[in-house]
């Protein structure tokens, strides 16, 4: 099972806060655990990574683009995120235009394969929604370049990330159908590994 990956698309390099990010991630899911891995969080200095743990995975934030004046665009590569676009324009009448306008990217990942992909979705849809709450001009999210959404939305529907199963919005990873098992806890002792659940894409709003 490979890492988890969504993409963020910026109109321009911007550096990290990472005090900011957590206190956006605390302030959005405060039941949830989130603390640095670092001491940068503590510094309030400008970064171009940050590590921490939410929720108990560990995650890893990267500024793909140098932070300096007059540096290069470093958007993601065209072949990444076209199809997914062209998927989500029918829904999004902009999408093609909002991602192909974007001139840096941000990467938010977990630190290693997870054994479980529905924490770790969720800790990085809670991730990226702080991002796009602290960060201005966000323009779209890319989830492992297969689906697009606006930085709207998902600042939006992310507040949702550790919310009960089946109420977790997957259909942001185009968990289409079938989406994960939802830890005992959820699903009560002798839950089905898989379960067949209808996808509320409908549940999302149209992007703006």
């Amino acid at each position: 099972m490979s890492r988890q990956i969504a993409y963020l698309l910026l109109d321009a390099a911007k550096p990290l806060d990472p005090a900011a990010v957590i206190a956006a991630l605390r302030q959005r899911h405060p039941d949830q655990p989130v603390e640095p891995m670092t001491g940068s969080a503590a510094t309030g200095q400008a970064a171009e990574a940050m590590m921490l743990r939410c929720a108990g995975v560990a995650l890893v934030v990267m500024v793909m683009a140098p932070l300096v004046a007059n540096a290069m665009a470093m958007p993601l590569p065209e072949e990444e995120w076209k199809l997914p676009a062209l998927r989500a324009s029918s829904q999004w009448p902009d999408a093609l235009s909002v991602f192909s306008g974007h001139k840096a990217h941000m990467v938010v990942s977990t630190l290693s394969e997870p054994s479980d992909r529905l924490p770790s979705a969720r800790s990085i849809a809670a991730l990226v929604g702080a991002l796009i709450a602290v960060l201005p001009g966000c323009r779209a999210v890319l989830w492992d370049t297969l689906v697009a959404h606006s930085a709207q939305t998902w600042e939006a529907v992310s507040r949702d990330a550790f919310a009960p199963y089946p109420v977790f919005p997957y259909p942001l990873m185009g968990w289409s159908g079938r989406a994960p098992a939802p830890p005992a806890n959820e699903a009560g002792e002798g839950a089905a590994k898989t379960r067949s659940t209808p996808c509320p894409r409908n549940s999302i709003a149209k992007s703006p």
